[in-house]
């Protein structure tokens, strides 16, 4: 189009990272890493040469680029619309801000949550809207101003949270331990129940492995809950 260009490749690894840049330059830009065989570059200059490649993310490492392919961008017309991305919370969008965009032409946001945290809220053109599975939104065929908002939350999903947290042994008799493999427990507290609801005690968690004496509890089922930021997690355990 005038102002951007649609990348296609096939691939048996499963990300890539894609490379343009003006053909009369030597300064390359990279797209973030992808997981689709498929990359929308938007803000080209109109009627201009470039040139683009594509490597692999590998295992690990990196593979070669490819040899670059040339592209001309057409001549667009004379109207032009803007694209408003934002986002809120631990992530980011790309690209962010005000982008112009040549009538009839095409323009890819990639959403990308910080590590630990997730895309809880996408808004277009202020309409709550599916959020994509790869991550990115594409506008096709601009033809009026949009906007584009996202929001991120922090947090693992709940099956994450629950497997952060094992007690051993189980059944005990003596001593159980809770391990706790994810530090976003650290510092929370450990309420202990029985199986009718009763509170036994409260144990502190201030590193990954807490040591709890049970031989004191009377023969039976037992519930110990912790209320981390991200959720709640219970474990039942027998006591021998």
């Amino acid at each position: 189009s005038a102002n951007g260009a649609t990348v296609t490749w096939t691939s048996t690894e499963s990300a890539w990272i894609v490379g343009y840049k003006l053909a009369a330059s030597s300064n390359w830009t990279e797209s973030p890493t992808l997981t689709s065989t498929t990359y929308q570059i938007a803000g080209l200059q109109q009627s201009t040469n470039y040139e683009v490649r594509v490597k692999s993310v590998c295992s690990p490492g990196e593979s070669a680029y490819t040899a670059s392919e040339a592209f001309t961008t057409t001549a667009g017309g004379t109207t032009t619309y803007t694209i408003t991305a934002s986002a809120t919370g631990p992530g980011t969008i790309s690209p962010s801000g005000i982008s112009s965009v040549q009538e009839g032409s095409n323009i890819t946001f990639t959403i990308t949550p910080d590590e630990n945290c997730s895309i809880s809220l996408l808004l277009v053109d202020d309409v709550e809207t599916t959020i994509p599975t790869d991550n990115q939104y594409t506008f096709t065929n601009v033809v009026a101003n949009h906007t584009i908002a996202v929001t991120f939350a922090t947090g693992i999903d709940e099956v994450a949270l629950n497997n952060a947290v094992v007690l051993y042994p189980n059944p005990a008799s003596t001593m159980i331990e809770l391990r706790a493999s994810n530090n976003l427990l650290m510092g929370k507290d450990a309420v202990l129940y029985d199986v009718y609801g009763k509170q036994i005690a409260i144990i502190p968690i201030e590193s990954e492995n807490t040591q709890i004496d049970i031989s004191n509890l009377a023969s039976g089922v037992y519930v110990i809950r912790i209320n981390a930021n991200e959720g709640m997690v219970m474990k039942k355990f027998i006591k021998k």
